[in-house]
Order: structure tokens, then C-alpha cells, then sequence
């Protein structure tokens, strides 16, 4: 699948003090590839986009990445899932971690990886999950934003009717940063 956008935007810095607008040209090819098996499931996901700024050359950037995604049914009523992946990228200006006063946007990889366990159980579905995302920033200059988050999360919902599924989560998540670990984890 191949994508082609031209958007405008009236101000690609996200600042009050710093407005600034420009013509921006997206283009992109995305691949995916699927099992078409009765059970269990095999997913592979491939991208590609390249953001051209007309009038801000340092902001243009380019994204890349690989995901999987696969489930095995274990019983009739239970499964494991998991996905994983790998997505370079360039980062947002209007993300909250974003550096109004730096040149250029920072470059950075994301790898996430998720295991699942789901069961349901008559009207009760339980949700399982363990994962982590690790994240590292290409540059010197950006190394201290690098990190990696574990969390769990189990939720139990009940069905009552069509789609009223009141539910029961608890999560817990915990980031460990790569340098001053000690004060900033």
C-alpha cells in the first residue's frame, strides 16, 4: 500500500511565542502480511514514510519500522498473545518531551514487546498482560532520554449485556532510565 498526503500546518512548532507554518508532503509505503490459518494467527507489519517541511528543512524526518503480531489459541476459550517490533522515528514536535529550542527533532528508537494470556470464562474474560518498551535516542546529546518501562496489567471483566462490560484493572509500570539511574528510576 502506497500513501501520498499534503497538509498544512499553521503552526508545526506548537509554541505560543514561536509560530511558524509550512507545507508538509507525506509519503509512504506500508506492507502487511497475515496467516489466514482457523486458529492461531501470524501477523507481520512493514513501514516506511518520509515527512518533506517545504520551508523548514531541518524538521523533515524520516520513520521506519517492523511489528509482529501472533496469537496461539491454547483451549477453546484462552489464548496467548504476542507482539513485538522495532519503529525508528523521528520525534514529534507536539509531544510533551519535545524541545521547542533544539534545531532539529531528536531521532529515536522504540522496541516494544507484549505477552498476553486472555480467558474467558461464561460471562468473565480475563486479561493478562506483561510488556516492556524500551526506547533509545540515536544522539549523544539525547542519550539521557533513553529508557526502558516494564509494566503488568490484569483486568477481569464481567458481560452483563451487549456492551456493558464493567471491569476490575490493576496495573503497576515502572521506567528505568540508562543514565543516573539511581535518582531518575
Amino acid at each position: 500500500f502506497r500513501s501520498e498526503t499534503l497538509a498544512g500546518n499553521d503552526n508545526i512548532f506548537a509554541s505560543d511565542r514561536h509560530l511558524a507554518s509550512d507545507l508538509i508532503i507525506n509519503s509512504g509505503e506500508d506492507f502487511k502480511l497475515g496467516s489466514e490459518w482457523s486458529r492461531h494467527s501470524a501477523v507481520l507489519h512493514m513501514f516506511h514514510e518520509h515527512e518533506l517541511y517545504t520551508d523548514h528543512p531541518a524538521e523533515n524526518g524520516t520513520i521506519y519500522g517492523l511489528e509482529g503480531s501472533f496469537r496461539l489459541d491454547i483451549a477453546d476459550n484462552a489464548s496467548l498473545n504476542l507482539n513485538t517490533g522495532f519503529t525508528q522515528q523521528p520525534q514529534k514536535r507536539n509531544s510533551p518531551e519535545a524541545d521547542r529550542l533544539s534545531l532539529s527533532r531528536p531521532v529515536y528508537n522504540t522496541i516494544p514487546f507484549a505477552l498476553a494470556y486472555n480467558q474467558d470464562v461464561g460471562r468473565w474474560h480475563n486479561r493478562a498482560d506483561l510488556g516492556l518498551v524500551q526506547t533509545a535516542y540515536i544522539s549523544k546529546a539525547q542519550a539521557a532520554r533513553s529508557n526502558t518501562e516494564w509494566r503488568y496489567r490484569d483486568r477481569l471483566s464481567y458481560g452483563l449485556s451487549g456492551d456493558a462490560w464493567p471491569f476490575l484493572q490493576i496495573s503497576y509500570s515502572r521506567r528505568y532510565w540508562n543514565e543516573r539511574r539511581l535518582l531518575r528510576s
